[in-house]
């Protein structure tokens, strides 16, 4: 019997339950194709990250760090009731078990599917990626979504997505998606 390509994240604190109170106040967005923004906060120590992650649509989200579904640390909003999951995949295919994310949340509002999380910026254990905050440097992401909540093959996807959590510019600024992935669906999930 083949094992699971998709394993729940240990969760020995790799997220925060909320963000630190003190939370830097700029937050440095990100379009990933068509359908889905992100955004992301610094604690003003850089060691948690906050994101929001917005699909223009009613399904599920998933956002994860890495550059293919291949050992990606991904958190992914789906289910009914919705809820925020972060997993490990090994590769392309449906995710399963994950570990629930306490303090995250996932809404269905008009016509917007919207998930927010925090996390650690420093990887806890070989099932997490790490972000990484030098200015200017970038970290590898990949995204998707589906037009329904329960979690199967998505409807778009993009990956190869770079990111610097700490802009080079004064201010964050919002870049372009990259041009590899797209809205087309490929196998797996994410």
């Amino acid at each position: 019997s083949a094992s699971p390509a998709s394993s729940p994240s240990p969760s020995s604190g790799a997220v925060a339950a909320s963000p630190s109170p003190s939370a830097a106040a700029a937050s440095n967005t990100k379009a990933l194709g068509a359908q889905v923004t992100a955004s992301v906060a610094l604690s003003s120590d850089k060691t948690s990250a906050t994101f929001t992650v917005t699909y223009n649509g009613n399904g599920w989200v998933g956002l994860g760090v890495g550059t293919s579904m291949t050992n990606t640390d991904m958190v992914i909003c789906s289910g009914s009731p919705l809820a925020v999951k972060r997993y490990w995949s090994t590769g392309q295919t449906t995710p399963s078990g994950g570990s629930a994310l306490a303090g995250a949340s996932c809404t269905l509002s008009g016509g917007k599917t919207t998930m927010t999380f925090t996390r650690n910026v420093a990887a806890s254990g070989n099932q997490e990626k790490a972000l990484s905050v030098v200015k200017g440097a970038e970290t590898d992401f990949i995204w998707a979504y589906k037009t329904s909540t329960t979690l199967s093959y998505h409807t778009g996807r993009g990956d190869g997505v770079k990111w610097a959590m700490v802009p080079s510019g004064s201010a964050p600024a919002a870049s372009s998606p990259s041009p590899s992935g797209g809205d087309a669906p490929v196998p797996g999930v994410l």
